[in-house]
């Protein structure tokens, strides 16, 4: 258990590590349905997996658990 919670960390921390770096700068979550283009769509992906890293760090459980529905795999 504690080795498949150690990977997940790190998957978690490597992704969070990409994302920010290519995309720092996203800022506001527009609803999906008025994404019109890939650079939209990007910084909606980025400022979400913002939130999620966020609520992590700060072990906001409630907040971390919205992202997820119950049956997740990974």
């Amino acid at each position: 258990m504690k080795t498949t919670c150690a990977a997940l960390r790190l998957g978690l921390v490597l992704l969070g590590a990409l994302v920010f770096s290519a995309y720092a700068g996203a800022q506001a979550i527009q609803p999906f349905d008025k994404i019109q283009n890939q650079q939209d769509l990007d910084k909606a992906i980025a400022a979400l997996d913002a939130a999620v890293f966020d609520a992590f760090n700060r072990c906001e459980l409630d907040k971390l658990g919205a992202f997820y529905v119950e049956d997740v795999e990974f």
